[in-house]
């Protein structure tokens, strides 16, 4: 992971990201203005640029593309494990699931043995502690 792409929140559930340059997060709470701010383990999602760009290409739509869009867009997402902390701008987040659930049995994708990056290539977040992101942020593992 090297690079903070891209930043979105969403007002409500299933409507259009809105982007952003810069965001603030609060720690055990999330990016302000999200709808899942204040969730508990899924305060934030995070997924590559190259997976964006296949959803984006994709022919073939799977369930989730019309029902998912991550909050952070980083430049290459290497595999993270559950605990994980990294550091974004001033914050630091903490990995708590390194993959995104299967819909399977409502995916067409799925169920016509299609691949779905997603599975992989999508994390989950939470704030440890809380400050300000902005786009071409770093973004580095803290060990």
């Amino acid at each position: 992971m090297k690079t903070l792409e891209s930043i979105f929140y969403h007002k409500a559930k299933r409507t259009p990201p809105i982007e952003l340059q810069e965001a603030t997060l609060v720690k055990n709470k999330g990016l302000v203005g999200d709808y899942h701010y204040g969730d508990t383990d899924k305060q934030l999602t995070i997924s590559d640029v190259r997976t964006i760009n296949w959803m984006t290409n994709s022919v073939e739509k799977g369930l989730c593309f019309e029902r998912f869009f991550p909050n952070l867009i980083v430049d290459d997402l290497s595999k993270l494990s559950t605990n994980d902390v990294i550091g974004v701008g001033s914050t630091k987040l903490v990995v708590t699931k390194n993959y995104k659930d299967c819909y399977a049995k409502k995916c067409h994708l799925y169920n016509k043995g299609s691949a779905c990056r997603l599975r992989e290539h999508v994390m989950f977040l939470k704030v440890l502690k809380g400050g300000m992101i902005h786009v071409k942020d770093n973004i580095n593992l803290i060990v």
